[in-house]
């Protein structure tokens, strides 16, 4: 755990665990998405093995036919793979998303979409651009962190929709307890915004708290209830509440 100028580490003890050693479709049952509304993906899924790479499109493909919506967070992670590796494979999963979580950074090395790499692009001109290449997309979502040190952020999310990106107002985050998870909270808190058929201002103004809870808690789940996120949206403070 990082902290002050010192930053966090992290280890993946992934290699031959039991889920990164299957390697053929354990899920036979045609009933597998019935009834199911939306399935997210992690980038995180393929980078375990070659098969995971198969696996991952084949079940994406099982619940777009099953009427689900698909999420997925590219969570491009460089202990992992290459972004050689990453790229050609989220790219070809790309056409198949309806919700996606990405960044800058995404969109420069890992779908290869901006080609100036001196020059920094703001949020808004990646996702027009990523949604030319991938018009089937119809949420694109991110937060943008300016890192004071491991004790401090300045965090901000961002939601693009029907052509426009809507923001929240930025928070200082001082100090953090965990950061590990905020990210995965940030994608909930935006899904759960989407599935509930919120606008885009209040479904992003919910993930960006909800990412911001989760970094004054230890582990890598966020543990408040919707109504615990909706109140500290509107709280001025840290006043005990009793």
């Amino acid at each position: 755990m990082g902290t002050a100028c010192r930053a966090s580490q992290v280890i993946y003890d992934r290699a031959y665990s039991s889920f990164s050693q299957v390697a053929t479709d354990i899920w036979s049952d045609t009933n597998l998405f019935e009834g199911i509304d939306l399935f997210h993906v992690s980038g995180i899924t393929p980078a375990l093995s070659k098969p995971w790479q198969v696996l991952t499109k084949l079940l994406i493909e099982k619940a777009k036919l099953a009427g689900c919506k698909i999420s997925l967070d590219i969570n491009y992670r460089g202990k992992l793979w290459t972004q050689a590796q990453a790229g050609k494979v989220i790219r070809g999963l790309m056409p198949l998303v309806d919700y996606c979580s990405a960044g800058e950074l995404d969109t420069r090395y890992i779908l290869e979409l901006l080609d100036d790499e001196t020059k920094s692009v703001d949020l808004e001109t990646c996702y027009r651009k990523i949604k030319q290449v991938y018009p089937n997309l119809s949420v694109l979502y991110s937060t943008q962190r300016q890192v004071q040190s491991s004790s401090e952020n300045i965090l901000q999310g961002f939601i693009y929709t029907d052509g426009q990106l809507a923001s929240s107002k930025q928070y200082v985050i001082r100090p953090i307890i965990d950061r590990v998870g905020s990210g995965d909270a940030f994608s909930a808190g935006v899904l759960h915004g989407i599935l509930k058929n919120w606008e885009p201002q209040q479904t992003i103004n919910f993930a960006s708290a909800a990412c911001v809870l989760k970094h004054t808690i230890e582990g890598d789940v966020n543990l408040f209830s919707e109504n615990e996120i909706q109140a500290f949206q509107t709280t001025t403070s840290g006043e005990i509440n009793r």
